[in-house]
């Protein structure tokens, strides 16, 4: 999912639809992590992106990050 969203955004892309429930509640958090990388190395801004988010249901605590979630984008 990482490398969708960076791939998507160096493309042109810049909507990005996303949910507390997608992924066992790991798609908000993968998104954020997708996003930061873009900000801190390709020069986007956070005013170059639609993000859309839906209401779920509220999880007492994110499960971890597995490392196929994390790892890094070269």
């Amino acid at each position: 999912m990482f490398n969708a969203i960076v791939d998507s955004a160096l493309f042109g892309m810049n909507v990005i639809d996303t949910c507390s429930n997608f992924r066992g509640g790991r798609s908000e958090k993968m998104v954020g992590n997708a996003l930061e990388y873009l900000f801190q190395n390709h020069q986007f801004t956070r005013q170059e992106f639609l993000i859309s988010s839906k209401a779920g249901y509220v999880r007492e605590k994110l499960p971890n990050l597995d490392s196929s979630d994390t790892v890094s984008y070269t």
